[in-house]
């Protein structure tokens, strides 16, 4: 036979548990993220980019071409996605070298529509099937992020003001 002990409980015993099992509840409920970690978001989609490259001729076809502007829209697979609308705006060079091959390099600055920003590494080169880049630094969400992707672009204009539509598979992983 089992025996219970009722014991009598205040009024202000039953208040102050109460609030005691609240605060416990509140606190788990911003624990997720801690105990969860990174965040993962897609940033697959399609960026659509038109720009100004400034071309030096080096020698006889061998071509240096400054990218001088470079302006993206990023279009994400999922329109919520807080990626959706992230505008970009990139620098660097390409390297089209005499002999067929070329190598690049370069850094864009991201905005999202919170005014939330990330920086970019981009390369590329003649070995490569795609560009590649990473997340180097960022600011509010973005803030200690990594991650980084591919990057495959389709001339629609050719250079020095071009215009293309560029694939991009990637993941940035927020702190």
């Amino acid at each position: 036979m089992m025996m219970t002990l009722n014991i009598p409980r205040s009024e202000s015993y039953r208040k102050d548990r109460i609030v005691a099992l609240a605060l416990v509840a509140v606190g788990l409920s911003a624990l997720p993220p801690l105990v969860l970690g990174a965040q993962e978001i897609s940033f697959d989609g399609v960026q659509y980019a038109s720009g100004h490259f400034q071309a030096v001729q080096l020698e006889p076809n061998h071509t240096y071409l400054l990218v001088k502007e470079w302006r993206a829209i990023h279009v994400s697979k999922d329109p919520s996605n807080i990626t959706n609308g992230i505008r970009g705006e990139c620098t660097g060079f390409i390297d089209a070298k005499a002999d067929g091959t070329f190598n690049s390099d370069g850094y864009c600055n991201h905005w999202d529509r919170d005014g939330h920003h990330w920086v970019g590494h981009w390369w590329h080169d003649s070995k490569m099937e795609v560009a590649r880049f990473e997340v180097v630094s960022g600011s509010g969400k973005y803030a200690g992020a990594t991650g980084g992707g591919t990057s495959n672009c389709k001339w629609l204009q050719p250079p020095p003001d071009p215009q293309a539509a560029c694939e991009i598979k990637a993941t940035i992983k927020l702190q």
